[in-house]
């Protein structure tokens, strides 16, 4: 039994979900698990733990938190400290020489850890590396879209797309802040384990579904092994002489496929039970490589893509967006409940995770809650009516893909054949792969191939008789309209012309002519002389809003995906569910300020 074992670790704090893979798999390798808690948290009554303590919080005294830590070691006499969270892994490094010396701790040394964690100063390491690096803005010369962050650990970045409530977000930030450039893609993480600047174990993440849309730790993610993301990562733990655990968190550019590096976060990271639910068991092997001097059998990196989800961690879904919860339940049973935080083998700590978190989500007190969707909804469609009636809107531009129509193309079809011929990798998307690789001979097998898919789609295409009726009611008030698109143009006219549309528009450009949208987009001012401030732009991603931002553009979002229309929610976008009711919308505002 784990509980007569003399032997022990010593976790703390145990105040997070990535502590239980922690405490799991310590107990697992047959040593006592000695857990520290500073709140009745899960898994507190967890059956992995052997002993616990509670503690004084460490964000309320640390010298105190630290007293109490030390007493409990000289009367555990554990084998290893495993600090867990950033407050933790920063305190016991700052004071490690109180600690017994006989007590391994596998952290950097302070000063290393307070460097890596600002993020104002991780900028000089990504210049001498030649990572990217969001642009920092210096007030007022702030592009808009813009994040407001703190330049610390617990960041808590704000997403300002309008430029009337930056002050607001500036101000309410009680430390020093970080104003950067906004990154339109989707959350990547290089995660290692290492000693002395050498890695002994790494991986990477792509995150699916976040803690909010706007941004946050994952609660649906997946095991990508991205071997341009290993490369970097590989950089910067050598670079730092890196000894224990350490996070890397990046963006990638949805159209570029170019990663930005975020922040260094120098402790345990929250999807820790994605890869110890998978068989690569970080807490074990920094265990063995500290106390036993005993590196892990090379990883063997996976065939097909593995999941895990946070179903009860993101329980709060279920009220605030229920699509989204049952979408990730869904995925996240496919493969079994083994791929998610629901814990059958640990009823004590299942039972108080679920009662916890209803009480937390039935009396509004979960954080996640405290974001006013419905509130911020209402705000965003009051900015746009006033907008509406206080410009002279010259035009409007759409994209069509999402937008105007859905084109019923099998990308994950197109996907698999373009990898089959080794024409795109894995990780890389392939608009990303038609940009990296344009003015080269394989842009044009690559293009050739979705050429043809496209171009089927065109015969799915059917009219719809009450858009047109929109557009021409719109032209009465609005002089210009345009389209953007990724596909190419020939493609462009044969889907506007069988939606019985094309006569509408005065511009079209598609790829061929520019394939990033920001480009897009200049081109459309550059033709039609149009003032950027007068003209919508309606789109269905991301990439279409902030690009259109960047110009000054108003942007408006379309979308049917409960998941993107809460992002656009809460980043403050005016959006609808198609692009009927956004017209419709338009149309009746300029009817009334006319």
């Amino acid at each position: 039994m784990v509980n007569n074992v003399k032997q022990g670790i010593l976790v703390a704090t145990a105040n997070y979900r990535k502590a239980y893979p922690i405490l799991k798999s310590v107990s697992k390798m047959g040593l006592k698990t000695i857990a520290l808690f500073h709140s009745w948290k899960s898994p507190v009554f967890s059956k992995y733990v052997s002993k616990r303590y509670f503690v004084t919080s460490p964000y309320s005294d640390e010298k105190k938190y630290i007293a109490e830590l030390i007493s409990i070691v000289n009367k555990e006499e554990p084998l290893m400290i495993i600090p867990v969270g950033y407050i933790d892994t920063i305190l016991i490094s700052k004071y490690k020489k109180l600690l017994p010396r006989n007590v391994i701790i596998p952290v950097p040394n302070y000063e290393t850890l307070i460097k890596v964690s600002r993020k104002d100063l991780i900028i000089k390491l990504c210049d001498r590396l030649g990572i990217r690096y969001p642009q920092t803005y210096v007030v007022p010369k702030i592009s808009m879209p813009a994040v407001v962050k703190s330049v610390y650990d617990s960041s808590k970045p704000k997403y300002v797309f309008l430029r009337e409530t930056l002050n607001e977000i500036v101000s309410a930030k009680k430390c020093d802040v970080l104003i950067q450039e906004f990154i339109p893609g989707i959350g990547c993480g290089y995660f290692a384990l290492a000693k002395d600047g050498n890695v002994i174990v790494d991986y990477t993440h792509v995150r699916i579904i976040e803690k909010k849309p706007s941004g946050g730790p994952s609660i649906f993610s997946c095991l990508d092994f991205n071997p341009e993301l290993l490369l970097l990562g590989r950089k910067i733990v050598k670079e730092l002489k890196w000894t224990g655990v350490i996070m890397v968190e990046f963006r990638r550019n949805m159209e570029t496929g170019e990663y930005y590096l975020l922040e260094i976060n120098p402790k345990f990271w929250g999807s820790l039970e994605l890869a110890t639910s998978l068989g690569i068991d970080i807490p074990r092997y920094l265990v063995e490589a500290f106390l036993f001097n005993k590196k892990p059998k090379p990883l063997v990196r996976m065939r097909r893509k593995r999941c895990f989800a946070w179903v009860l961690s993101g329980l709060y879904y279920l009220k605030q967006n229920p699509k989204v919860w049952f979408k990730m339940l869904k995925e996240g049973l496919s493969t079994g409940f083994l791929q998610t935080d629901v814990h059958l083998n640990d009823p004590p700590e299942l039972l108080y995770l679920i009662l916890t978190m209803f009480i937390s989500i039935l009396t509004g007190k979960h954080p996640a809650l405290k974001t006013n969707v419905k509130g911020n909804y209402r705000s965003s469609l009051i900015y746009l009516r006033k907008t509406l009636q206080e410009k002279n809107i010259e035009c409007i531009v759409f994209d069509l893909d999402g937008t105007l129509t859905k084109l019923k193309i099998p990308w994950s079809e197109v996907k698999n054949k373009l990898m089959s011929k080794k024409l795109i990798k894995p990780w890389n998307s392939i608009m990303a792969s038609l940009y990296k690789s344009k003015g080269k001979n394989i842009y044009y097998e690559i293009n050739r191939i979705v050429k043809t898919y496209e171009e089927k789609s065109v015969e799915k295409i059917r009219s719809d008789h009450e858009l047109p009726i929109l557009l021409k009611e719109l032209s009465k008030i609005v002089k210009y309209f345009a389209v953007v698109s990724k596909q190419e143009k020939q493609t462009l006219e044969n889907i506007l012309s069988k939606m019985g549309i094309l006569d509408i528009f005065s511009v079209i450009i598609g790829r061929e002519t520019e394939m990033l949208r920001l480009q897009q987009l200049k081109e459309v001012i550059k033709r039609l002389k149009i003032s950027p401030e007068k003209t919508l732009m309606l789109g269905d991603t991301i990439v279409d809003i902030s690009s259109a931002v960047k110009l000054n553009m108003i942007p408006v979002g379309i979308t049917d995906n409960p998941y993107r229309f809460q992002q656009f929610v809460e980043y403050g976008i005016p959006c609808f569910k198609n692009v009927k009711e956004a017209l419709k919308y338009i149309i009746l505002q300029k009817r009334y300020c006319s």
